[in-house]
């Protein structure tokens, strides 16, 4: 029966223990995609005006709803 080198056996142990506390802190420390976002959903996403005179008036309100799990913000709206 062959005896045992405790001292590679401990070298083995020592280096296993390291790539294993080294792969914990980088998985750590990446950030963590969060699943919670805005969802903005429109009742219609198009409106035609048809036949408009130069000079008319008109006017469209767009019904949306934010039907995501993270608050939505709307920063910046243009018409076509």
């Amino acid at each position: 029966m062959k005896c045992l080198d405790y001292s590679k056996l401990r070298v083995m142990k020592c280096t296993f223990l390291f790539w294993v506390s080294g792969l914990s802190i980088i998985l750590f420390m990446m950030p963590v995609r969060s699943s919670a976002q805005p969802k903005i959903v429109f009742e219609e996403e198009v409106y035609s005006f048809g036949e408009v005179m130069q000079g008319e008036e008109v006017e469209y309100t767009f019904v949306f709803r934010n039907e995501g799990n993270e608050e939505l913000n709307i920063e910046k709206v243009s018409p076509s």
